[in-house]
């Protein structure tokens, strides 16, 4: 496991160590876990804005279909591609969250795990 980086087993380990008076074990951290990204999926997918106040917010922006060229370094030959019209997931974080993440001294959250 890379010291940067937090995975859903390093989530599930915090956030029931964080709340373990209601979360007795792992498997329940984890269910739970599974939830909530369950309802980020469907409301994302159903083309809902998730508004987390204190953190952000998440919306679906529509990429209309666009002509993409690529000129190949080597080559004289120019790739002209269509891309179809898709969604994009869009995170605007709020000045709480972006003031945290400039801190001169940030808390690790793995060492302060509880």
């Amino acid at each position: 496991m890379k010291d940067d980086k937090i995975t859903k087993i390093d989530f599930i380990e915090i956030l029931q160590k964080k709340v373990g008076y209601i979360i007795k074990n792992k498997n329940e951290a984890n269910k739970i876990f599974n939830t909530i990204i369950e309802i980020f999926q469907r409301a994302l997918s159903s083309n809902y804005t998730i508004e987390l106040r204190g953190f952000g917010t998440f919306s679906i922006k529509t990429i209309p279909e666009h002509e993409r060229v690529w000129k190949l370094k080597y080559d004289k030959c120019v790739q002209e591609k269509t891309i179809p019209e898709y969604k994009s997931v869009k995170f605007k974080p709020t000045n709480t969250l972006l003031e945290k993440i400039n801190e001169k001294e940030p808390q690790d959250v793995k060492k302060n795990e509880v």
